[in-house]
């Protein structure tokens, strides 16, 4: 009786802390949704998530990307989020809803990695990956961000998923086909990608197989199914733009753009070469240990080429790629993440056994997520609430403009508004117009189209059209208007105040203490006035104390905006 008691005793307690510890996972995984809900709110704004909103605004407004709207991302992520962001419209806080509507794609990341991970090793392994992935700091915040890498990342890692599994049959190799052929078409970068893959898999399968056993015809109508699932996104969207008239723009925009001669790591090759042959002495040492790891060959050559395309395409990031980002690496850590992990399950032999076998590696794993948990929330320090100034900038920007009027912004962050200038000004451009294959046009474009709104001041702008929106524009808030502060002489009654206008618009003539009386160009001042490019004269009629006086854009004054509001806020 003692003894049946006894055992039933011990069976309890191990089935209650087999449920602990099945559960724990997906406690994290639950903390990563809180986490993300909170971070799409707190994390800072990277330029780039803006710039996108921007084409995907112009999509929603009847505007062809590459040709009215300057874009050197590929365009399937812009258009498939068009009707998303059409449900939200113009308001200041868009882009958090937009960050908020990205979270799935983390999850669905999190998920092919659960799937490659369960296929290459065990469920749990996989589990395990997918919640390193998600914690690991680099992945987690870039991937908060509203950018086209989200989607990038999830059909890369979809598509090795389901190439990675078994039996890979003839559908599944047209789907992995067609989930390529969406990566390459949300971004070029896909190319590094393919290129690491096609390699890794010739590579595990020389390196695992006997020459005299290759299954040649049947890799020969593999490809023929990857390439017929591959091609038709691509090509819809080739034959799309070239209906519209916007192949060129749209080839210029993708391809020729973005290669520049001495861009970026290009020019400095020592940075290069050292980090790529540390990868590739990681792929050999990585690989010879997964030689090792299993006695199933067929089994062993997936895992090798999975981690085969991650060594080389880190190589050929390093060694090709002329500007590095952080998002450059959301296809890639998954891969290394779930590969480190399978291993150190497999040492560990974690097989979801008997509480004696499962207690000391899932400590290892806890703790290994903890001290991930614990690197994020001190990198991001999310308890410090940030005042994101985009939300700011985007207010202002429907405050100060109206709809059809230009704003000189650098990458489109004020997203609802167009440009002036064609080009986005990033890194590229500025090379391109640096070494003269882009002529610095701003300010024969604002003249042009008689834009009256810019951003702030940036090192970003080129130097031409930074002295012209410097000598003609003032600061007002977030943004600026045309305009200029005028020097006033001490005895200014009676006196004329030169001054130059470069952009033709309707201006007021504003003192700080308020309406200013006098003669604009020898006629009666009395309020608003259209002027034109050229020289022209203002004689006070009175005195306008020491705050000084401004020829500014009238509907910036008509709509709350002063720059001597600004000054005193300073």
């Amino acid at each position: 009786m003692m003894n049946d008691r006894g055992g039933m005793l011990l069976t309890t307690n191990k089935n209650l802390r087999e449920i602990v510890f099945s559960t724990i996972p997906f406690i994290f995984i639950a903390l990563l949704i809180l986490m993300k809900v909170v971070f799409a709110q707190s994390w800072r704004i990277d330029s780039d998530e803006p710039q996108h909103l921007h084409v995907i605004w112009g999509w929603a407004n009847g505007l062809l990307q590459y040709r009215d709207v300057f874009d050197n991302h590929a365009p399937l992520f812009h258009i498939l989020f068009t009707p998303v962001y059409a449900l939200f419209g113009e308001r200041p806080d868009v882009l958090m809803s937009m960050r908020l509507v990205v979270i799935p794609l983390f999850f669905v990341a999190l998920w092919a990695v659960y799937l490659i991970g369960q296929h290459l090793f065990s469920r749990e392994a996989g589990l395990w990956a997918a919640i390193f992935t998600g914690l690991y700091p680099g992945f987690f915040l870039t991937s908060s961000e509203f950018r086209t890498d989200d989607l990038w990342m999830v059909f890369w890692l979809l598509a090795l998923a389901v190439l990675v599994r078994r039996p890979l049959r003839a559908p599944h190799i047209f789907v992995a086909g067609l989930l390529l052929g969406a990566t390459i078409s949300v971004s070029m970068k896909t190319s590094l990608l393919l290129s690491a893959l096609v390699l890794a898999t010739l590579g595990s399968v020389i390196m695992l197989r006997r020459p005299d056993r290759l299954p040649v015809r049947q890799y020969g109508i593999n490809t023929i199914w990857l390439l017929a699932g591959f091609l038709p996104v691509p090509l819809a969207l080739v034959l799309f733009f070239s209906i519209h008239g916007a192949l060129g723009p749209m080839y210029y925009s993708v391809v020729t753009h973005n290669i520049v001669p001495d861009l970026g790591r290009w020019t400095h090759l020592q940075t290069s070469v050292v980090p790529s042959l540390g990868f590739l002495l990681l792929t050999f040492y990585g690989t010879n240990l997964l030689r090792h790891s299993c006695d199933d060959k067929e089994l062993l050559q997936r895992r090798t080429a999975i981690f085969l395309t991650f060594g080389l395409a880190m190589t050929g990031l390093y060694l090709f790629w002329p500007l590095i980002s952080a998002q450059d690496f959301l296809p890639l850590t998954p891969l290394f993440i779930l590969m480190a992990t399978g291993m150190l399950m497999e040492r560990l032999a974690y097989k979801g056994g008997s509480t004696r076998q499962i207690s000391r590696p899932l400590v290892i794993l806890v703790s290994i997520a903890i001290l991930e948990l614990g690197l994020l929330l001190f990198n991001a320090q999310p308890w410090h609430q940030r005042k994101l100034p985009e939300n700011r900038l985007l207010s202002e920007t429907l405050q100060l403009t109206r709809p059809g009027e230009t704003i000189m912004d650098l990458k489109g962050e004020t997203v609802f508004r167009q440009r002036p200038f064609f080009y986005v000004l990033e890194g590229i451009t500025r090379k391109r117009i640096k070494i003269g294959l882009i002529k610095d046009s701003i300010p024969e474009d604002i003249v042009r189209a008689r834009t009256t709104v810019a951003t702030l001041d940036s090192y970003s702008l080129p130097v031409r059209g930074r002295e012209f929106l410097k000598r003609n524009f003032l600061v007002v808030g977030h943004l600026r208007v045309v305009g200029q502060l005028l020097a006033v002489p001490i005895n200014a009654p009676n006196h004329d105040i030169s001054f130059d206008i470069s952009v033709p618009t309707s201006y007021v003539l504003l003192a700080e203490s308020g309406v200013v009386s006098g003669w604009l160009d020898g006629v009666p001042y009395n309020g608003p006035r259209q002027l034109e490019v050229g020289h022209h004269t203002f004689r006070l009629s009175a005195p306008v104390g020491a705050g000084g006086l401004a020829v500014i854009w009238a509907p910036a004054i008509q709509r709350g905006f002063s720059p001597f509001a600004m000054r005193n806020a300073s």
